[in-house]
């Protein structure tokens, strides 16, 4: 198996080899966008909770602030992230 794998490494052209990377590069995108919109409807549900507040500490603003320093949203001057943030607790509030 291991020298089936080495002589079709040696085959490969360059142009294969520049599509394998692209393709590589669109699996790694999708997986990492796909990632995202995950994390941001978890977070966005610990806005909507019912368990926002315990013990009087506001554990949803902790979570939401905490969770934005991790994805570096908070160096950007504003992100879809914080349209959507505003846009749920806008929606909790009313």
């Amino acid at each position: 198996p291991e020298s089936n794998r080495a002589s079709r490494a040696s085959s490969m052209t360059e142009s294969d080899i520049n599509g394998k990377i692209n393709e590589l590069e669109s699996k790694k995108e999708k997986v990492a966008k796909e990632r995202a919109e995950r994390d941001e409807k978890a977070l966005l549900s610990v806005l909507r909770s019912e368990n926002s507040f315990s013990q009087g500490r506001p554990v949803a603003a902790c979570t939401v602030f905490v969770v934005l320093l991790k994805w570096g949203s908070l160096s950007a001057d504003r992100t879809s992230v914080f349209d959507k943030i505003i846009q749920t607790m806008g929606q909790v509030i009313d």
